[in-house]
Parts: C-alpha cells; sequence; structure tokens
C-alpha cells in the first residue's frame, strides 16, 4: 500500500521531460579564447548527467563521443587524479565530479583535471559507500553524510552550487538515501533501508511526495525508475511484485503480482529496473520445483531470469533465462534504439551458460536475440551507450572496448592500467575511468 504527502508534482514537474531521453549538451567556452590560433574546438559538454544515463537507467549517455569511436588503442591517458572512490563520476558543463572513500565531494576541470573545490574533506568517512552523484541546471545532487555524522543511518541528500561546492540545501530522509534521480525539476531519491521514494523540487529540496516503500523491504539495489510521467517500482505487494504510478496524480496505475514460486516469488533483484520504448525490463530470481526423486536435490533450483513488461499495462511481455545462481551472471543492462544489451557473465561458468560471449543483445519488443560480441571475453560491470557504440570494462588488462550497437562487432579498444571499478563515462569527446587503485583517468 501507498501513500502519497502534499502532492504538488504537477506544477513541480510541468517541464518534466516527455520521455528520459539523453540530456542535452552544451559548449564550454574557451576562457584564453585560442580557438582562432590553434583551429579546436571547444568541446561539447553535457548540460546533465546522472547515474545509469537518465531516470530511466538505460546506460544511454548523452556524449558527445569520439566522432569515429576512438579505433584500436589511439586514445592517450591526457591526465589522472588519485584518491577517489569506486563511484562513477558526472561529468557537465566542463566540470567533473566524483567522491573519495572518506566522505568527500571533489569538482576537477574536465579538461585537464585540475581540482576546482573540494567539501566534506573533514568527515570521518573511512568505508563509507561510494554515492552516485546526479548534476543539472548548475547544481550538484550528491548523497554523504557531511562533516562526521553516521556513515550508515545518516547519509542525507545535499544540492551543492555545482561552480563553488556551497550548500544549496539538503535533505534528511531519516534514513540514508541513495542515488538522486533526475526528472524535470524534481530530484526522486530512495531511503536504504525503508526503500521509500521521495520526490523533491530540486532547487529548494522541499519534499512534495512519498511513496511509501514496501512492508517486507530488504536492503536489496534501489528499486524505481521513471520514464515520465510513470514511476516504476518493484517488490510491493507481496514478494516479486512490480507496480507503476502516475506521478501527476499519484494513482496506482497497474500491479503485476506473481502467483507462486514458478512466477518469479523472490524480490531480490541485482539492478535497477530499465524502462525504454514502453518495455520494463527486470533482472530478477525465479524458484523452480527439482525432481523429488534425486537426491540431495533442494526443492527448488534458483534461476535468473530477464523479464520484459508492457509499461502501458504491466502485462508479462517475454522472458528468458539470463544464469543459474552459482554462475556469475550479469552484472548489466542497458538499452537504445529498441535493443537491450546484456553484459557481465562469464561464458565458461559452472552450470554452463547457454551463450557463447560476455556481451549480447536481445530484441527489446521480443526478446530474441540479435547478436553475441566475439569479442568480449572478461567483460564485466556497468555499461556506457554513446552515439551507437556500447562501452564496457574488461579484464585481463584490455581496458575498456567499444562494441557496435547493431552489430556487436567491436569498435574501440582503450587500454586502461589497472582494474576498472566503476562504469565508464563518455562527455566532450573523452572517456573517463576510475580504476580499483583510486585513480580517475581521463584518455582522449
Amino acid at each position: 500500500m501507498f501513500t502519497m504527502r502534499a502532492l504538488r508534482l504537477a506544477g513541480l514537474l510541468l517541464l518534466a521531460l516527455t520521455v528520459a531521453g539523453c540530456p542535452t549538451a552544451s559548449p564550454v567556452e574557451d576562457p584564453d579564447d585560442d580557438d582562432d590560433e590553434t583551429g579546436d574546438e571547444a568541446p561539447i559538454w553535457p548540460s546533465e548527467m546522472q547515474y545509469l544515463g537518465d531516470s530511466a537507467h538505460t546506460g544511454a549517455y548523452p556524449g558527445p563521443g569520439p566522432g569515429g569511436g576512438f579505433g584500436e588503442v589511439t586514445a592517450e591517458e591526457i591526465w589522472s587524479f588519485a584518491g577517489v572512490a569506486e563511484s562513477t563520476p558526472v561529468v557537465v558543463d566542463g566540470r567533473l565530479f566524483t567522491v573519495t572513500w572518506g566522505g568527500a565531494v571533489l569538482a576537477l576541470d574536465a579538461e585537464t583535471g585540475v581540482l576546482l573545490w573540494s567539501r566534506f574533506d573533514g568527515a570521518d568517512g573511512d568505508g563509507m559507500p561510494p554515492a552516485q552523484p546526479a548534476a543539472k541546471d548548475g547544481r550538484l545532487y550528491v548523497p554523504s553524510a557531511g562533516d562526521g555524522s553516521d556513515l550508515w543511518t545518516d547519509i542525507r541528500l545535499f544540492a551543492l552550487d555545482a561552480a563553488t561546492g556551497e550548500t544549496t540545501w539538503e535533505f534528511d530522509a531519516g534514513d540514508s538515501v541513495r542515488a538522486p534521480v533526475l526528472v524535470g525539476d524534481a530530484v526522486l531519491v530512495e531511503s536504504h533501508f525503508s526503500q521509500d521514494v521521495h520526490v523533491l523540487d530540486g532547487a529548494s529540496g522541499t519534499q512534495t511526495a512519498l511513496f511509501d516503500g514496501p512492508e517486507n523491504a530488504r536492503t536489496a539495489p534501489p528499486t524505481f525508475s521513471v520514464l515520465w510521467p510513470r514511476l516504476v517500482m518493484r517488490g510491493h505487494q507481496g514478494d516479486g511484485a512490480l507496480v507503476a504510478f502516475d506521478l501527476e496524480t499519484g494513482s496506482e496505475l497497474w500491479a503485476y503480482v506473481p502467483s507462486g514460486p514458478g512466477d518469479l516469488a523472490d524480490n531480490w533483484s541485482f539492478v535497477h529496473p530499465l524502462v525504454a520504448d514502453g518495455v520494463v525490463v527486470l533482472l530478477r530470481a525465479a524458484l523452480e520445483e527439482t525432481d523429488p526423486e534425486e537426491d540431495d536435490a533442494p526443492a527448488y533450483n534458483d534461476r535468473r531470469l530477464v523479464l520484459a513488461h508492457d509499461l502501458a499495462t504491466g502485462d508479462r511481455l517475454w522472458s528468458n533465462q539470463a544464469w543459474e545462481m552459482d554462475s556469475w551472471g550479469i552484472t548489466s543492462l542497458a538499452a537504445s534504439d529498441g535493443i537491450l544489451v546484456l553484459g557481465g557473465f562469464d561464458p565458461a561458468a559452472e552450470p554452463q551458460w547457454p551463450y557463447e560471449s560476455s556481451l549480447l543483445a536481445w530484441d527489446l519488443a521480443t526478446g530474441d536475440q540479435l547478436w553475441q560480441a566475439p569479442d568480449s571475453e572478461d567483460l564485466y560491470g556497468e555499461l556506457a551507450i554513446v552515439d551507437g557504440v556500447v562501452y564496457g570494462a574488461r579484464g585481463s588488462g584490455w581496458g575498456v572496448c567499444g562494441y557496435d550497437l547493431q552489430t556487436g562487432e567491436r569498435v574501440a579498444w582503450i587500454q586502461v592500467p589497472g582494474t576498472i571499478c566503476a562504469a565508464p563515462v563518455i562527455a566532450g569527446g573523452r572517456l573517463f575511468v576510475v580504476t580499483c587503485d583510486g585513480v580517475l583517468r581521463a584518455f582522449e
């Protein structure tokens, strides 16, 4: 059961995006105005960015990407900055925003890597879970404990001036909050333990609506995605349920409630719901009855399925088996142009994976397989789609590889020293990655 409080979203979100597509981009003027002498053009930087690309968590970023792809080992490291956490940075209007394991929030010049400002340097943040920032309209939204609060139960949402780092407002949900989601003029944020979804005015931080979390809330991955005007939440009205709400009115649009173990009775989900082209995609656990005559056989076999639901009605469109419980498993979903991309599993894992690649694509509407990338072994982590290219990190010293979204052909390879521990970000024709040794690196 959900409640709404002080619902004023019609006015707040009047200018919200009709769809949660890629944000616009804006040029940053060269302060030295040297373009006429060098012939170089100023980079085109995004005007907003958030975790997993957009409010629908499609993994599609505004770019722009490099013209024609980076090619084979052609990108060079242009700067690096040490001491950051394993968090995906955001790049907006020529500034890169990230966090440290000590709880500090940093702003760097995206072209040079020079530190512009830092906040919360004095926080006792050792071991603080890395925050995922978002930025828009001159404000940086970031979960933080501030200067010394409890790092696990008192992480608030701060809105900082993107130019100076000064606090514009902060929101205390009475519970630690997760990555903010930007929708029009609103900011949505989820409480970590209760899984309540708070709707805030982006300019003032005033709460305008609240969607209550489920009674059986778990500290699972975040539960919601937004494709205006629909808010899609999982894990409500029973384990495994999926519910959609109208953000303008707060009314429930539909609810899909599974019927039993054979229909995904387990609430656990491994990544955000993804919403694109009228389809909601989930990665869920399913319990399948086993043969009772087999010795030592468990009552149920735990499988992972990729599920697709109609965004308008909630009806199940298709489902495909992803992997058995003990195998490596998918770590990322991304979608663009009617194509769903899945990555991060190990084709050599036991039980045997039914695919021969670590990256594959399905038709978003039907679930039919389109391609398997033949050269994607050891691909892991979150994916990013920019200008028709799917980028993902690979192990064994490969760095970041890019694959044509339509064919799966590898079109880019950027060697990165060390193991990558956050989603690759591409903006202004540059690649930004964070390695597990705490170094943020920029390539061009």
